[in-house]
């Protein structure tokens, strides 16, 4: 069986450090249906988004043993997006974020697992809406990874 959902648990615990301000995280299970300004900085782990939804699985040989590639997405909402001369003014937090997430997933590169592994991770500075089609639009990073687990079958 999958250990995603522990997967979304593991990096929703590691803290991840800004200029003295630690972002609260929120896994699959305590999403937000709305963030406000108080809840701000905020990361949202979802599998949610256009870019980054797909899943691929795969046998590795004739038996039983898989590897699945997931797709998930950290979502860092830094402030509402109204606030500020745009990116340009928090760009130096932003980049500090991604050097102080890139070091945690050096650190945790199996995920907490002892059968998956990061294969990749891309960043991406920009101003995000949440939840969809809400108009809440915040300044952030959204931060994808791609995560490789091995299921071996009984």
């Amino acid at each position: 069986m999958s250990t995603i959902r522990a997967i979304y648990a593991h990096l929703a615990q590691q803290p991840i450090a800004v200029d003295g301000v630690t972002p609260a995280a929120f896994d699959l299970a305590q999403l937000p249906s709305y963030v406000d300004s108080a809840m701000l900085p905020c990361r949202l782990l979802t599998p949610m988004n256009p870019r980054s939804e797909a899943r691929e699985f795969g046998f590795t040989a004739l038996g039983k043993l898989a590897k699945v590639t997931w797709h998930l997405t950290d979502l860092l909402l830094w402030r509402e997006a109204a606030t500020g001369i745009g990116l340009e003014d928090i760009a130096p937090l932003l980049i500090d974020y991604v050097a102080a997430y890139m070091a945690m997933l050096r650190q945790h590169r199996s995920m907490g697992q002892t059968q998956a592994h990061l294969i990749s991770a891309r960043f991406t500075y920009g101003t995000f809406e949440w939840p969809d089609q809400s108009t809440h639009i915040f300044d952030g990073v959204s931060c994808e990874l791609d995560i490789e687990e091995v299921l071996s079958g009984a």
